[in-house]
């Protein structure tokens, strides 16, 4: 039942998130114009989400539902 409906997710978001990540790369590239600069603006994403956490923790505060709006607007970005 549930185990068999988690297998298939898995496998299908396998799939979809390396398309959907390909398209957002080729998105940037037609945008931008340069290789180079589409690549180091998809690779930031992660460090500023590193960075977003830590300055969570050096607040001391914690994952509250503002916090979680501005992630999602550091993604979206």
């Amino acid at each position: 039942g549930q185990f068999e409906n988690q297998q298939r997710a898995a496998a299908r978001l396998g799939i979809v998130v390396p398309i959907a990540l390909a398209m957002i790369f080729l998105l940037l590239f037609v945008t931008v114009g340069s290789l180079h600069q589409a690549m180091l603006v998809f690779v930031n994403i992660p460090f500023a989400l590193v960075g977003g956490i830590f300055s969570l923790a050096a607040a001391g505060e914690y994952l509250s539902v503002p916090a979680s709006v501005g992630f999602i607007a550091l993604l979206g970005i």
